[in-house]
């Protein structure tokens, strides 16, 4: 037998009824708290690993009539420490480029292309899964070679590649995230806390106000997701 303690605060709600006299002979009362995640939650930025009850008065309880003089129902009062229920902190376990791999083939340019600024816009997506109580997702980028007027584009690591060009990575169409930049994120909220989330950038491969010279290109970039 069970059920849940009335929701209002003035009526009594039975849970429980047995036509026996004396069904509660040598039982145990057992009770547990059931956490929901309604349309209100707005992720969990400050990253609070419990939670604890509100002070206060929890509930009462009776067996029998509960307005009979020879009843009288327990009380239940709770104060922080009474109890505290340990909560996941946002994540998500799989990150990876939708394609199954780490790599984004930019394309192949001729020189004129760069110089005159005639780019093709790479898309790509970042994939999670398995994301557990995320509303909030924010991903910034780093990389170990900057290049660019203003030190915002992925550099070439290839020490004997191509010259004059870098790698720009945008957001939302017309935003751009900057590497190594610690005010530059992309931040994605989604209250329905999905399970699966896909995050979609753009790469072009521009011209970093330097002298274009042919040859091989390679950069790299590193995204870095948090979750609230």
């Amino acid at each position: 037998m069970g059920g849940y303690f009335a929701m209002n605060t003035t009526d009594w709600t039975t849970v429980a009824s047995s036509g026996n006299s004396d069904p509660w002979d040598n039982k145990w009362i057992n009770t547990s708290v059931q956490i929901y995640i309604d349309e209100g939650y707005r992720g969990n930025p400050n990253k609070e690993t419990s939670i604890r009850p509100k002070p206060g008065t929890l509930g009462k309880m009776a067996i029998g009539n509960p307005n009979d003089s020879n009843n009288q129902p327990w009380t239940f009062v709770v104060n922080e420490d009474s109890f505290q229920i340990p909560i996941v902190l946002p994540t998500c376990d799989m990150a990876m480029l939708s394609d199954g791999t780490n790599n984004v083939n930019l394309g192949e340019y001729y020189v004129s292309d760069i110089k005159s600024n005639r780019v093709k816009d790479i898309p790509f997506s970042i994939s999670l899964s398995n994301c557990t109580s995320v509303a909030n997702i924010t991903t910034k980028l780093t990389t170990s070679k900057l290049t660019g007027k203003n030190n915002d584009l992925l550099g070439n690591t290839l020490s004997s590649g191509a010259e004059g060009a870098g790698v720009k990575i945008m957001y939302n169409g017309t935003s751009q995230l900057l590497p190594n930049n610690p005010d530059s994120s992309y931040v994605i909220t989604d209250y329905q806390t999905p399970e699966s989330k896909q995050i979609n950038y753009v790469a072009q491969l521009v011209a970093n106000g330097s002298t274009v010279k042919p040859g091989s290109f390679k950069a790299t970039g590193v995204f870095t997701l948090s979750y609230d």
